[in-house]
């Protein structure tokens, strides 16, 4: 079952209302909750935000307790996607089912790589009298389209082919069928060591600062603003691991606070990564698209502070 998303007044009556609730012998029986999750809309292309959404119908007696994953985030999020705001929730009665009510999480993303996903956030518990019941996550199916020109991923017909194959004699049918074996065993067995070559390499040796800000394209204007987003990223992660400490779950703003409060990096390297950060929130979170030579300057200037910070050892994460 989809809920809508709560209009302004709905909300605010819920947050605002003072209306003396019921006595627990006037409540009805707790029934069994349900929880679904949908993306807003389904189909998006790289670069458009879109809501994550995570709807919890229980019993108004029950406490829903959204999960909190392993960094202590209540989203599990890798290098494809960028969480444009933190998360919003509320809960509200259902006018048309007394005694029930709506819980509703939604996230705000966007998406860096084409392809059909499937989202799951966090799962809750619902707890009411001592009891609980578990809710586990569902999958969100979500469509990430990429940039490709109308048309241009349809099958075309192939040409060239003569309809007349002149014949083979056996022998040398054998000795070519043989001959294509041999081919395709050597291809198989050099395709094979190749990927695991670079399978090992890519546990060994994960991306560096540098080499993710290479996935920067300045011409690409699409994903220019999902690019300012990954080029702050990759600028605090390489303070951070220079500093010898992990510094999440802040913003720009705050994390710039505390790194010139601790040691470990020179603070005039910071001011300049606090103004390239600053630099870049009026992209993130404005309206306009930056030029080509904008994403240029920042990008240039992300690369020489990644490239005076030191990878010498693991940071260690701190909370906020």
């Amino acid at each position: 079952m989809r809920v809508p998303w709560l209009t302004f007044p709905a909300l605010a009556g819920a947050l605002f209302s003072t209306g003396t609730p019921l006595p627990a012998q006037d409540l009805p029986e707790i029934r069994e909750a349900t929880i679904h999750s949908y993306c807003e809309p389904a189909t998006v292309r790289i670069g458009e935000p879109f809501t994550l959404v995570v709807d919890i119908v229980h019993s108004g007696r029950q406490r829903v307790l959204l999960d909190v994953s392993q960094n202590d985030q209540d989203i599990e999020l890798g290098d494809r996607w960028v969480l444009l705001d933190e998360r919003r929730t509320v809960s509200l009665p259902l006018a048309d089912e007394p005694g029930m009510q709506l819980t509703q999480a939604r996230w705000r993303l966007l998406g860096l790589e084409p392809g059909e996903y499937e989202l799951t956030a966090l799962g809750a518990d619902c707890v009411a009298s001592g009891a609980v019941q578990r809710l586990d996550a569902v999958p969100a199916g979500l469509v990430l389209l990429g940039e490709l020109i109308e048309g241009e991923d349809e099958a075309r017909a192939t040409v060239g082919f003569r309809d007349e194959v002149p014949e083979v004699s056996e022998p040398l049918r054998a000795l070519v069928l043989l001959l294509g074996a041999l081919v395709m065993v050597a291809l198989c067995g050099g395709v094979l060591l190749l990927l695991r070559g670079r399978r090992r390499e890519s546990i060994e040796t994960p991306p560096s600062p540098l080499q993710k800000l290479s996935r920067i394209d300045p011409d690409d204007s699409e994903g220019a603003r999902a690019a300012f987003f990954l080029l702050s990223n990759v600028v605090r992660e390489a303070i951070d691991e220079q500093a010898g400490s992990v510094l999440e779950g802040l913003t720009d703003e705050e994390w710039i606070e505390r790194r010139l409060e601790q040691n470990g990096v020179p603070p005039s390297q910071i001011e300049r990564a606090a103004a390239l950060l600053r630099s870049c929130e009026s992209i993130k979170y404005g309206t306009q698209l930056p030029t080509r030579w904008a994403v240029e300057e920042a990008l240039t200037e992300a690369r020489e502070l990644c490239s005076a910070t030191p990878s010498e050892h693991r940071p260690e994460v701190q909370g906020s």
